[in-house]
């Protein structure tokens, strides 16, 4: 028995240290002295009910003292919302907190319930005769402190439950977190096909339907220029949003990229250059490095040209064949835009005649058909000269179709050196051959 006291004794000195701290903030006089008045006057209901009622109004204390503790600060509140992990690490060390002091608690009151059966069994002797291990100066104040521990542990065992279903809730967001990045990436890919898909099916079947060609192109390329520049801004913006100092890091990414990507920014200046410095444009005959062919499409990264034969392997005719050439070509290849000054070229075409025949007359037939075929084009030629030259230096004028004759060792040798469309100089040849038989018939 004298082990057993003093046990209890050892152990309620050292789990009341901390207990007697938190009771002390605890108003327990008028809970204390309800308990005397019951123990005088025994078999008083209405003790019991302001028993009752006052100790709901200690658990309200508790229960306010609990949750300062359990209310983060404002610096751990913004984790919460931020860094789940460190929101976990709080969480888990608050709840460990609240476990300790339950089981505290929890001993706590099993050397108070002991202490009250030395009461039970032994009512006389009070604190200060024989018995030294005596906790409480009073059966009321050990009914007081048994009451107050008691609300101690209702209320930790409701906070429990509840930091419990946090720390869950906690624990759930974690996981979700880790997967975020493969959600968002499915969600924003998901959200670029669309914008893909929407912009190929207006493309594919709405301004697709535009007559005029070069209405259609224009717009067409206008409109998927302004769709992709949207997204490109939309992706750029949800970056900044969620890492803010991300154009620190790419500035180091961007330097290796400069080097592992240095064709594709050669390509990305290439297609600058051609826009600032206005090289060609759709519709152009150009002459790339090696290439000579008609812009069918500029890209970012390339140029598409509808080749043309040059002779002597071609015959100044589309081949069919579709070139894609980088567009860092513009910047270490020769470039040749046949379409600078104007839409128009020189031709020249050979007519020999005998000796015999009447050189004067064939010169007058010459010249007036080589007028009534080609001053028209001699006449636009100089005024798309004069329009696309305008900032540039230029002495010499785009010169009229004219006839130059020279001997030959079979007779006299006319140079018909006349404009025509680009592209149709076949076609123009042709028909002033026609011409020219049907007058020297």
């Amino acid at each position: 028995m004298v082990y057993r006291l003093l046990l209890l004794g050892f152990l309620s000195m050292w789990s009341l240290s901390a207990y007697a701290q938190e009771a002390s903030k605890i108003d327990t006089r008028v809970l204390q002295k309800l308990y005397e008045e019951r123990l005088a006057s025994t078999g008083s209901t209405l003790h019991a009910e302001q028993i009752t009622e006052e100790r709901l109004a200690i658990r309200k204390q508790i229960e306010a003292e609990l949750q300062k503790l359990v209310e983060p600060s404002e610096e751990e509140a913004e984790l919460t919302e931020k860094e789940i992990p460190k929101a976990l690490d709080r969480q888990r060390t608050l709840l460990t907190t609240l476990i300790e002091r339950f089981q505290e608690r929890k001993a706590d009151l099993s050397v108070l319930l002991a202490e009250e059966e030395q009461y039970q069994s032994q009512p006389n002797i009070g604190t200060g005769s024989t018995d030294t291990f005596r906790l409480s100066t009073s059966h009321a104040g050990l009914l007081t402190t048994i009451a107050v521990t008691q609300e101690r542990i209702t209320v930790l065992e409701s906070f429990i439950v509840l930091q419990q279903s946090r720390l869950e809730t906690l624990q759930w967001e974690q996981t979700l977190e880790q997967f975020a990045f493969f959600f968002d990436t499915g969600k924003y890919l998901i959200i670029l096909f669309c914008i893909w898909l929407f912009e190929k099916l207006v493309r594919t079947t709405i301004l697709i339907r535009i007559h005029n060609v070069g209405r259609r192109y224009a717009v067409i390329k206008s409109f998927s220029f302004l769709v992709y520049l949207i997204t490109i801004l939309w992706i750029f913006s949800l970056i900044l949003s969620k890492q803010p100092g991300i154009f620190a890091s790419l500035a180091i990414v961007g330097a290796g990229l400069a080097i592992s990507l240095q064709d594709v920014v050669k390509d990305i200046i290439g297609w600058m250059m051609i826009y600032q410095s206005n090289l060609f444009d759709i519709g152009d005959r150009i002459s790339l490095g090696n290439h000579t062919g008609e812009v069918m499409n500029i890209g970012i990264f390339h140029t598409k040209l509808l080749e043309i034969g040059v002779p002597p392997e071609g015959v100044l005719e589309h081949t069919g064949k579709i070139l894609s050439l980088p567009n860092a070509y513009v910047l270490t290849q020769p470039l040749t835009n046949y379409n600078a000054s104007s839409d128009f070229m020189k031709v020249e075409m050979q007519v020999t005649i005998t000796f015999e025949s009447n050189w004067k007359k064939a010169e007058a037939v010459l010249s007036e058909v080589l007028a009534d075929e080609t001053d028209a084009y001699a006449e636009e030629e100089g005024k798309q000269y004069s329009r696309r030259t305008r900032q540039l230096f230029s002495k010499s004028e785009p010169l009229k179709s004219r006839v130059l004759k020279t001997i030959a060792a079979d007779g006299v040798q006319f140079l018909l050196r006349f404009t025509a469309p680009i592209g149709l100089q076949r076609t123009v040849v042709s028909a002033l051959t026609g011409h020219i038989l049907e007058r020297f018939d």
